[in-house]
């Protein structure tokens, strides 16, 4: 009795466990079922538009994707200049050192007004023209060195060709002495032995010619490329020495000029005025990220005055505070209610016109979504889209929508995080 009792206490836990092992199991299959049926509850919710936003018609403006023609623009920011009253500012810093002209003098176009120092300026151009100078000397000793390699290898052509011909000489002298018996054989196949070394020598010398002429080429090309670079930015560094000597932009009489000598003075810093002029003109405020597009003779146009027609006349080459300055000259004569110092919005072509895909800009437009209605006109849903340039209103697509496509552009709200949305009411054509 006493095994007996023994055993079945040994068995206990494996049922126990068993037993455990039952309970969790259907525990575990509840719930997932439970998460099953959430979600079928979800989807089936969804398809009943239980999660749908409904904007009426008429709160959402729908535009149609065209391809046409577009011309890409930049906008920018602008004052308006008068020559009868234009401002004249210093282009780099320091301290007067002189003053040349005084108010009420009448100027020319270049003139110096007045002279500014800058020892630290001074210093720091210096020693860049120096820096810049060895690079050129540098550059220029490898192009000479690039001569010499090209002139050695001459030399070993013509060395060659001397060996060849010498050597040919003397096997067709003998040429005639063998045809009559007065040569030896030996001494003929020693002789055209020698005739062939010569022209294989001649033959490598030729085409190692051929090679250092083309390695040379390419090398001339890119060290010549790198020398103009450098030769630019040398006239550039200097002409940064040539701006202490503050010059009149044009012609006119000295206004508003209060410096002394040895006051200081800020770079963008407004220091006189010139009147007597009469052109008007636009300075334009371009950022540097986007100035690089724009170009000498691009045409532009105001917000304020969209009848008259500019041209950019000139691009100042100094960035100043990440904004490049632009002078517009207006093709023609100025509009009317236009005044010096007022601020105005100037677009500004950036490229050539191109046919391509548009819509409108707006802020359901973009910058990596746009939300596109189905062919019944009444579920939009977010696509993926690449957005190009700006132009005014419209904005190009370079990928993700097709001509006849229709977009929501704007709305009454945010749509982030959504995937679809019903248009309600009447939508017009």
């Amino acid at each position: 009795m006493t095994l007996l009792f023994k055993a079945e206490d040994q068995r206990a836990p494996a049922l126990h466990e068993q037993d455990r092992v039952r309970r969790t199991v259907p525990r575990a299959v509840w719930a997932g079922l439970v998460a099953l049926a959430v979600l079928a509850a979800g989807a089936a919710a969804w398809g009943a538009g239980v999660f749908d936003v409904r904007l009426s018609a008429d709160s959402v403006v729908i535009a149609q994707v065209e391809r046409a023609a577009f011309a890409p623009t930049i906008s920018a920011t602008g004052q308006v200049v008068s020559e009868t009253s234009l401002s004249v500012t210093a282009p780099e810093g320091g301290n007067v050192a002189a003053l040349v002209r005084r108010n009420g003098e009448e100027v020319e176009a270049g003139d110096i007004i007045l002279e500014l120092r800058n020892p630290a300026l001074e210093r720091e151009v210096g020693n860049e023209l120096s820096r810049i100078q060895r690079d050129i000397t540098a550059l220029e000793a490898q192009l000479t060195e690039l001569d010499g390699r090209v002139n050695e290898a001459e030399r070993a052509v013509r060395a060659r060709a001397f060996d060849y011909q010498q050597a040919r000489n003397e096997l067709d002298r003998n040429t005639v002495l063998e045809e009559r018996g007065f040569a030896s054989p030996a001494r003929m196949t020693r002789l055209r032995d020698e005739a062939e070394f010569h022209e294989r020598e001649l033959a490598i010398a030729t085409r190692q010619l051929a090679e250092a002429r083309e390695q040379t080429g390419v090398r001339r090309a890119r060290l010549n490329e790198a020398i103009e670079a450098l030769t630019g930015l040398r006239q550039q560094t200097a002409a940064r020495l040539e701006a202490l000597n503050v010059r009149a932009p044009a012609s006119g009489a000295i206004s508003g000029l209060t410096l002394n000598a040895g006051a200081p003075v800020a770079p963008g810093e407004v220091l006189l005025r010139l009147s007597g002029g009469d052109v008007d003109a636009i300075d334009a405020r371009v950022f540097d990220t986007v100035a690089g597009r724009v170009v000498e003779g691009a045409a532009a146009q105001l917000a304020e005055a969209p009848e008259a027609r500019l041209q950019v006349t000139s691009i100042d080459p100094e960035i100043r505070e990440g904004v490049v300055h632009m002078r517009l000259d207006f093709d023609g004569p100025a509009p009317d209610g236009l005044r010096a110092g007022q601020s105005v919005q100037v677009s500004i072509a950036a490229g050539p016109e191109r046919e391509t895909v548009l819509a409108p800009f707006g802020e359901l437009v973009g910058p990596d979504t746009a939300w596109v209605l189905d062919p019944g006109g009444r579920i939009a849903r977010p696509a993926p889209v690449r957005l190009g340039d700006r132009a005014g209103g419209e904005v190009e697509i370079l990928a993700g929508l097709e001509p006849g496509q229709r977009v929501l552009v704007s709305g009454p709200r945010p749509l982030d995080g959504l995937a679809r949305v019903r248009i309600t009411g009447q939508i017009e054509r």
